[in-house]
Parts: structure tokens; C-alpha cells; sequence
């Protein structure tokens, strides 16, 4: 038989695990939110909610479980239980779709090398892929995390409304989407880059600002500085 976990929060992430680990031996016994009694038999407690409030809901756990949050940028400590870690998986996501938890890396950190070895048995249930990290690590890692991901997603999105105002659907964009990502498998995100900026072409991007209003000008100006720039530095991976 395996653990018993109890699953703080409602969101994308608890609601992931919760259907992850229903597939596993362990034993889910609640997907806990405000305003119900939380349960107080579980081994493990896993916190899934926002940032701002993992050090409230902390509280709420037994002082003898083991407690782990899930959260990219906050510390471990915030965590007042004995037993106490972070159970970090760097993955994005959504309500409805599913997970492929064996491509899934968790990031673990724990106060002592037997709650260590505790959350990475626990998380081993659902992806073999599993390392230790310190909380300063795992604030870069979080921080590079929401370039790749965050920061990416938010640049289809001013790309699919550009493609709106000529009725040109955003799923002409998906080849050139998957091109991209599938190209850093082979080769260093330096090395792969391409476009205007990369190459120097002063006309094509003096036309392209034409074209944008004055924020998305902006943006459009610094990005394109920061890779012509980028282009000069060594390569060193």
C-alpha cells in the first residue's frame, strides 16, 4: 500500500497530481479547498495553491506529517512542520488535458536526507525523472522556466492577434511553432535562432515596427536588440 496524500488547493496543479497519483498505488484521500474540514490521517500533504498563501495553508497540515509545496519561488521554510520539503514539477498545466508524468522532471528539496528520501520515493511514483535542487536553484530554474514557457505563450498570443485583424487563422503558425521547439533538441538555442534581428535586416524590421502600435513597437525594438546583441556573445553550450 502506498502513501497516503492529501492534496491542498483546486487549481491546475493539485488537480494534475490528484489524477496522477490516482493511477498509482498511492491513496489520494482528499483534493482539499477553503471551507472544508481538512483530513488529518493523511502521511503526506501536498500544497497546490497560490504563491501568497502556501505559509497560511502550511499551518493548516499536522505538525507530524510530512508537508510539501509545489511552488517554483518560495522557499521551503515557509513550511514550519519537521517534515517538511518541496515537490517541484516543472510542467505546464491545464485543466482537461492530460499528463505524460514519465517526460515530467520534479525538482525535490527536503529538510533532512530521510524526508529526501521520503518525497522522492512518493514522487518516483510518477516520474523516474526526479532531482535534488536547493531553494536558491530552483529560483533560477523557475525563473528560466517562465521565459520558456510564460513569457513564450504570451508572444503566440500578440502573434495570433496580429494574424485576427486579417482573418488569417493562428494554426498557419503551428509548423513553425513546432520547427522551432524541435530544433533545440539538436542544438543550442543560439545556434537555432533566426529572423531579421539575427540577420541584420534593418529594412525588414523598420517595416515590421510600422506595422505595430507604440507598446508592442516597444517590445518589438527590445527583443530585437537583445538577439542582434546576443548573436555577439560566445558561444558556450
Amino acid at each position: 500500500m502506498g502513501p497516503r496524500i492529501v492534496i491542498l488547493g483546486r487549481g491546475n496543479v493539485a488537480t494534475a497530481l490528484e489524477e496522477g497519483f490516482r493511477t498509482t498505488d498511492a491513496e489520494v484521500l482528499q483534493l482539499w479547498h477553503r471551507g472544508e474540514e481538512l483530513r488529518r490521517d493523511a502521511d503526506l500533504y501536498i500544497i497546490a495553491v497560490k504563491d501568497d498563501a502556501v505559509e497560511e495553508v502550511a499551518a493548516l497540515c499536522p505538525q507530524d506529517a510530512y508537508v510539501a509545496h509545489t511552488a517554483g519561488s518560495i522557499p521551503m521554510d515557509v513550511i514550519s512542520q519537521r517534515h517538511r520539503g518541496v515537490i517541484y514539477p516543472m510542467q505546464s498545466f491545464t485543466k482537461g488535458r492530460k499528463t505524460e508524468w514519465d517526460r515530467v522532471p520534479f525538482f525535490v528539496e527536503a529538510a533532512s536526507e530521510e524526508d529526501y528520501e521520503f518525497f522522492d520515493a512518493v514522487v518516483k511514483r510518477l516520474s523516474a525523472n526526479v532531482r535534488h535542487l536547493s531553494t536558491e536553484r530552483r529560483h533560477t530554474l523557475h525563473l528560466a522556466a517562465v521565459w520558456v514557457s510564460n513569457f513564450t505563450n504570451h508572444m503566440w498570443t500578440v502573434a495570433s492577434d496580429i494574424l485576427e485583424k486579417e482573418d488569417i487563422p493562428f494554426s498557419v503558425m503551428l509548423p513553425l511553432i513546432e520547427e522551432t521547439a524541435d530544433k533545440v533538441h539538436a542544438m543550442s538555442p543560439r545556434k537555432a535562432q533566426t529572423g531579421p534581428a539575427r540577420r541584420g535586416d534593418t529594412g525588414v524590421m523598420s517595416a515590421h515596427e510600422a506595422m505595430l502600435p507604440e507598446k508592442l513597437r516597444n517590445l518589438y525594438r527590445i527583443i530585437s536588440q537583445s538577439i542582434h546583441d546576443d548573436q555577439l556573445r560566445p558561444e558556450t553550450n
